[in-house]
């Protein structure tokens, strides 16, 4: 007998036996990513199917997006479309699944559009730049209507958004669900009239979405390839589950600062506005504009005769430069560099919490919350391999309960990516001086230590839970995968008589093979594994601090990256 049939039809049987399958919500978005067209998986596929037609029914708001999305993956369109279609022609959720499409397409149209269309260029006949990236300025503003992907005199399909004259079906994307099912959904209504421009390489558009409860919610609307972001979402919220269900870390109140993303497309995404905080590079003063350097804290609060961020940046880029000269891998004058840059520039972080605080209690409570979110947000960076940390993608809270507390934001470089950049980083995450000095006396010796090692004891303890995230990118790889795919298989031709690398490992694509070997490394942090040596969680944590304070490591960072802040 065949045991893939026989749990099949299992499973099957059991799926169209039980009324509510709401139980498997959590891990609908996983079972989505492995729905498969080919004709030998429909075995396997059948009760799959029956499982999510189900669940978009109990859970409409959770799951139809994520479904439409899937609609725009090769080998998956037909089996998303069918879902969707089912749903579409019952009465009492045909008006959610016009709606959402609605939305979605509106969303796409704006991810899509271009700003300097929308500011009134014209990109073919623009004498700043081809493609008038200059044009665009942080703190340009454009009105919604503008944003169209079209020639004709249209406007934007999302300034079309008005679900005010039927009743508003749709959850806001960058919503959390109700925390009683009871409660009412806070829905869609329509968009502000302008969109901002809040700066970064993707060229993002923010905006408003106005709720069904009044409140207006920001919304960053992106046109980059999603499935990163969305996968250390998923990871970094299941590790909030696990932290909360520990009685030592519930006890520590031990949380990574998370943000809502939402995948409408290939390359298209839509992201909770994280309100309230400010990056740590505007608090410190990464800034080469001497007024504001001067309002920030190493502007105010630097000794006589320390240097700028100017300064700095320049001396560390000409570390850089004399070793690239001197050849032979030598990184002597960058470790000159940066040692000097230190010398020049002492941390002052420490002031932030004595500014931002009226008492000591309270100067002792956010210091507290501040060591103990560096801990638990490097531990989780380090396992999916977060890099790109420069201050300005990283936030802190400075409003409500979750005051003092790191959200980090441009969540890309993934998977140890950093690691084979021009300037590779030889860092698990950041600690640097400015982020120590926060922490008071103690340094990392203290809270942060006891946290860290708290937090990775539940990740490894979690393992399997947080690999099954993971797994996702098996079956729905990352688009630079695919790109990297082409450009070996191309490669691969060029040379007559070898063999071609996309039959590596079998039928395997590179995309696979890229994702299995992730899934490798992140299995090997997860159980303690460093250079072929098994270390327990105290060991682990004592050699991350280390090789993230190392200034070896810090020195050969690219000057942007501000290793001396």
């Amino acid at each position: 007998p065949d045991p893939r049939k026989e749990v099949s039809e299992l499973l099957l049987k059991r799926f169209k036996e039980t009324n509510d399958l709401s139980v498997f919500t959590s891990v609908a978005r996983q079972v989505l990513s492995r729905l498969d067209e080919r004709e030998t998986e429909r075995q396997v596929q059948q009760p799959m199917r029956v499982l999510l037609a189900k669940l978009l029914q109990q859970r409409p708001q959770e799951l139809l997006l994520p479904t439409f999305y899937i609609g725009t993956l090769e080998g998956k369109k037909n089996a998303a479309k069918a879902l969707i279609d089912h749903l579409r022609k019952q009465a009492d959720f045909a008006e959610i699944v016009t709606q959402t499409a609605q939305l979605k397409d509106a969303y796409i149209e704006l991810a899509k559009s271009r700003w300097a269309v929308a500011l009134g260029h014209i990109p073919e006949k623009c004498t700043v730049s081809t493609n008038c990236k200059k044009c665009v300025s942080t703190g340009a503003k454009a009105e919604l209507k503008k944003f169209t992907t079209t020639s004709q005199n249209r406007a934007g399909k999302l300034s079309g958004i008005n679900f005010r004259r039927t009743e508003p079906k749709v959850r806001v994307p960058t919503v959390a669900a109700p925390a009683d099912p009871g409660d009412a959904e806070i829905c869609v209504v329509s968009f502000g009239p302008n969109v901002d421009y809040p700066g970064g390489v993707t060229f993002p558009k923010k905006i408003v979405c106005i709720a069904s409860n009044g409140q207006h919610y920001t919304q960053i609307v992106k046109s980059e390839d999603p499935r990163g972001d969305v996968v250390l979402s998923q990871i970094f919220s299941l590790v909030n589950v696990h932290l909360a269900r520990d009685a030592k870390c519930r006890q520590r109140q031990l949380e990574l600062g998370t943000y809502n993303v939402v995948a409408l497309g290939e390359k298209s995404c839509v992201l909770e506005f994280v309100d309230n905080a400010a990056p740590l590079g505007n608090i410190l003063g990464s800034s080469t504009n001497k007024e504001t350097y001067n309002k920030s804290l190493h502007g105010r609060f630097g000794p006589p005769g320390s240097w700028t961020y100017f300064q700095s940046f320049k001396a560390i880029e000409q570390g850089h430069a004399d070793d690239d000269a001197a050849g032979n891998g030598s990184t002597t004058a960058q470790l000159a560099a940066y040692n000097k840059v230190c010398k020049h520039m002492p941390p002052v972080f420490r002031h932030y919490f004595a500014e931002s605080t009226r008492s000591a209690p309270e100067w002792f409570e956010l210091r507290l919350k501040y060591a103990r979110s560096v801990a638990v947000s490097s531990m989780a960076g380090h396992i999916v391999g977060l890099g790109d940390r420069h201050c300005s993608n990283i936030l802190i809270r400075e409003t409500g309960h979750q005051r003092g507390s790191l959200v980090h934001i441009d969540l890309g470089i993934i998977f140890d990516q950093a690691r084979h950049l021009p300037r590779p980083e030889q860092i698990p995450f950041r600690l640097t001086r400015d982020l120590v000095d926060g922490m008071g006396l103690a340094g990392t010796d203290g809270v942060m230590t006891r946290c860290s090692q708290e937090s990775l004891r539940v990740m490894r303890e979690n393992k399997y839970a947080l690999l099954a995230i993971v797994d996702v990118l098996l079956h729905d790889p990352l688009e630079s995968w695919k790109i990297s795919n082409e450009k070996r298989q191309q490669k691969g031709d060029d040379n007559e008589g070898e063999e071609s690398f996309s039959n590596i490992e079998g039928q395997d694509s590179v995309s696979n093979i890229d994702a299995r070997i992730i899934r490798k490394t992140i299995k090997d942090k997860l159980e303690g594994l460093v250079c072929g040596e098994l270390l327990g969680v105290q060991g682990q944590v004592k050699q991350l601090i280390s090789e993230a304070t190392s200034p070896n490591n810090l020195s050969l960072l690219f000057q942007g990256w501000g290793a001396w802040y």
